[in-house]
């Protein structure tokens, strides 16, 4: 064995302690960094790959999604917007390495055309579904918000002979914590055979690289070994997000964040009980210093309207408290003891500064995930100017958002199902397979989403004019942002419309209405015709 190869293997080996360390920081109860800080402090030491708790944080992030408004907020904003109603895919082969075999340019048109529409035909169904629920589209936000919340979205391709499905390929979904090492020592010593580690549930090369996943059954908990490549067909897909150096697990996006949620969470539940409190509360007896006063409201209602609080001698003769409630929503006390008094409950609640305190922190855990704050408030209260520039900023994040992701979840599903239609010969790609840079030249794609919502929607239309004259884009592509829609079907489209234009009869005016009339009219709500009626229901 090389030097590099020792070196390697060591480095594997201890990735694969994971599970055996222990951070010493003081910080969490568990095994590693899960979220937790020190209250006015920052670490004393940067968490490693080796400390993440991956547990706790992924269950913790899944409570601040569920309970923290500001959470689920922030995974639910960049879902919308980085899949929305789904990516589409635009088909574009380096035609220039694939060569003499794809020279013409109608040729290369019509395959793009082609294999856009089968994909699109098979992702629109509910056939990429292996529970046969959800479109594709769907599933991309299923998977998208998943990664996001979990800090991965483990999926197994399964493959079909149905001969009426129109590819065999469908998505199962992993849950996360599923994934385990496995604890029979016969799979261990396979494990070590193949020259492998395991380390968290993740079967790794001597240089890292993933080779298969070991998915515990919660029922007879045993491990089942699912290989990411077959001898021709890929059958796992982990996307993560991975931001330190020998990560193997993903970590959810909220982690640096879970405390200030938390924390968030609990005092506006609090506020929200103490004002509820406080209007529970609308009025007490001021005592007398002269007499002891009664011992609550009830003393002073009288038999039959008593509140929780009196007593009743039971049985054995000891005090028992006896239940009644005020059925009426007003209340009317008198024959009050000398000196009492019915004073009105001043409430300090809810807190005036309940507001701006709550906006302080979201503006500092929105800057941490380079989120505005005004997209996640869905608040844009500011000038033109600054609300285009806050989007701009947002979509940078979704720009990023959906480079990840259709890097690692859309472009293996689709090389995994054009490699089933080629096998098939329903699509014809000369070269495919002959070599990897030939493959890869088939196999490139553009993933488009849709643009930014746009505040002027005239100036952008004009800046989309301009971008295609000087050849920054095309059509195709901004009928793709704009919309989702496709350029060459509204080409079609608008094509018949223009020939039915001639031929179609011109609405009739109204006689009693003009050209200048119609010109100058201006939509009120106080008539149908958009004039603003007078008392004798004609047009003023």
């Amino acid at each position: 064995m090389s030097i590099r190869d020792k070196i390697a293997m060591g480095l594997a080996r201890a990735a694969a302690s994971v599970g055996s360390w222990t951070w010493r920081g003081g910080r969490s109860g568990g095994n590693g960094f899960d979220g937790s800080k020190i209250r006015g402090s920052l670490r004393s030491a940067y968490p490693s790959s080796a400390e993440l708790d991956h547990t706790l944080l992924r269950n913790r992030s899944r409570a601040a999604f569920w309970d923290s408004s500001q959470g689920g907020a922030i995974l639910q904003r960049l879902a919308d917007n980085v899949i929305g109603t789904g990516l589409q895919l635009e088909a574009s082969p380096l035609w220039d390495l694939i060569g003499k075999a794809m020279e013409d340019e109608t040729k290369r048109r019509q395959w793009a055309r082609d294999v856009e529409l089968r994909f699109w035909a098979w992702a629109s169904s509910t056939e990429p579904d292996s529970a046969g629920r959800r479109s594709l589209f769907e599933l991309m936000g299923f998977a998208y918000l998943n990664e996001l919340r979990d800090g991965e979205c483990p999926t197994i391709l399964r493959y079909s002979g149905d001969s009426t499905r129109t590819s065999p390929i469908s998505l199962q979904f992993v849950d996360p914590d599923q994934i385990d090492n496995p604890m029979n020592s016969v799979d261990l010593e396979a494990i070590n055979a193949r020259g492998n580690v395991v380390a968290d549930g993740v079967e790794l090369t001597k240089y890292g690289e993933l080779v298969a996943i070991h998915i515990l059954d919660p029922y007879t908990r045993k491990t089942t070994r699912i290989p990411v490549w077959g001898e021709a067909r890929r059958f796992v897909i982990m996307p993560a997000l991975l931001d330190l150096p020998g990560q193997i697990r993903g970590v959810g996006i909220l982690a640096p964040v879970i405390h200030e949620l938390q924390k968030i969470t609990d005092y506006e539940l609090c506020e929200i009980e103490a004002a509820l409190v406080n209007a529970v509360i609308a009025a007490y007896i001021k005592p007398s210093a002269e007499s002891d006063t009664r011992s609550n409201i009830a003393a002073a209602l009288g038999s039959g309207a008593s509140l929780r609080g009196s007593t009743s001698t039971g049985s054995s003769g000891t005090s028992e408290p006896e239940e009644k409630r005020i059925t009426k929503p007003g209340l009317f006390i008198q024959n009050l003891k000398a000196g009492e008094d019915i004073t009105s409950f001043d409430t300090k609640r809810p807190n005036v500064n309940f507001d701006a305190f709550i906006s302080a922190i979201t503006k500092h855990v929105s800057a941490r995930l380079s989120i505005p704050v005004e997209t996640l408030e869905m608040k844009f209260s500011s000038n033109y100017s600054a609300s285009r520039a806050a989007l701009i900023m947002f979509w940078q994040t979704i720009d990023r958002g959906r480079m990840h992701f259709s890097t690692q979840f859309l472009q293996p599903i689709y090389e995994a199902w054009l490699a089933e239609e080629i096998k098939a010969k329903r699509i014809s790609a000369p070269g495919y397979g002959r070599s990897p840079l030939m493959t890869r030249a088939w196999v490139s794609t553009s993933w488009l989403g849709q643009s930014m919502p746009s505040i002027d929607p005239v100036k952008d239309a004009q800046a989309d004019d301009a971008r295609i004259a000087q050849g920054s884009t095309t059509r195709e592509r901004v009928a793709l942002k704009y919309n989702g829609s496709d350029f060459f079907e509204n080409a079609e489209r608008q094509k018949r419309e223009l020939e039915m234009l001639p031929a179609a009869p011109a609405a009739p005016v109204p006689p009693q209405l003009n050209t200048t009339q119609l010109k100058n009219q201006r939509t009120s709500p106080d008539g149908e015709d958009g004039e603003k009626n007078n008392s004798d229901g004609e047009p003023e």
